[in-house]
């Protein structure tokens, strides 16, 4: 049996970003290998879409969503999932390069494997560097360590990625609130993130300081705070031959005072998670 035949693409997205689809799916079907064959669910709220060659079901062509929470929207995707996994990826994360189908098959094996695995992570985590001697290429994730699920890219058992997420979280709720009450709903579970040092399996580029390939490495994608990398994704579009207006979202710029924008996306988190750890 073919690992992938277990396998579903979920891809994560609404209807503001629909202009990223076109550009999505070619450089998957492009680039995806053997993932470009899977199912695919397109998670949107009202509309309706499909790709030549690519076997897409929107979640709206079932029920119209439009006014449903993210929460809802979501567990409502994974119901159309027939797969008992599933590759959870976002709208804006371009492949760039061939996929690394063997490390995807891999995970998937490995979840065969040990039931108690709940997903792995196809990104690393920040803080999260000790190696797994279980599964070359991954780290274990702690329980209580922050994002330790999260809504980037990873391979997930579906019925633990359906256990995790409330009907009226948003993806934000879930990231922050989902990962302390999940302390305890995936407290058996077990969850493992992609080693600094290994190339990403599927997707993206990365910025990385040469100096030391531990510190300031972190994802690139498509769209950063709701617009346009236009760096990252003309290009792309030109290779495609897609047009994309820019200016519809806007065009994303570097913060000038990136002190201030760490404090304000991650000092929350850190806070109310340790007033809750005190309080539990």
């Amino acid at each position: 049996m073919n690992q992938l035949d277990n396998l579903t693409i979920l891809v994560s997205s609404c209807d503001k970003y629909e202009e990223a689809w076109d550009l999505f799916f070619a450089l998957l079907k492009k680039y995806g290998g053997e993932l470009a064959k899977l199912p695919i669910i397109l998670n949107t709220e009202s509309k309706v879409y499909n790709y030549d060659g690519l076997n897409i079901k929107t979640t709206s062509s079932e029920k119209n969503t439009m006014n449903w929470e993210w929460g809802r929207r979501f567990k409502h995707a994974l119901s159309l999932v027939e797969t008992e996994y599933v590759l959870v990826v976002l709208e804006d994360m371009f492949l760039q390069r061939d996929a690394n189908v063997s490390t995807i098959k891999k995970c998937v094996q490995w979840l065969d494997e040990n039931k108690n695995v709940a997903c792995f992570n196809l990104l690393p985590l920040p803080g999260v560097k000790k190696g797994s001697s279980m599964y070359e290429g991954f780290c274990f994730v702690e329980p209580g360590t922050p994002y330790r699920i999260n809504a980037q890219t990873c391979i997930w058992r579906k019925v633990d990625l359906d256990k995790s997420i409330l009907p009226e979280e948003s993806p934000w709720d879930w990231e922050i609130y989902g990962n302390m009450r999940n302390d305890h709903v995936l407290k058996n579970r077990e969850v493992y993130v992609l080693s600094w040092k290994e190339e990403q399996p599927f997707f993206i580029d990365f910025y990385i300081n040469k100096k030391d390939i531990n510190k300031q490495q972190k994802a690139h994608s498509g769209i950063m705070r709701g617009k346009w990398d236009v760096a990252l994704v003309e290009p792309l579009c030109q290779e495609c031959d897609i047009h994309i207006n820019f200016d519809n979202l806007g065009r994303y710029e570097e913060p000038k005072y990136p002190v201030k924008e760490k404090i304000k996306y991650i000092f929350p988190f850190s806070l109310m998670y340790k007033i809750y750890k005190l309080i539990r």
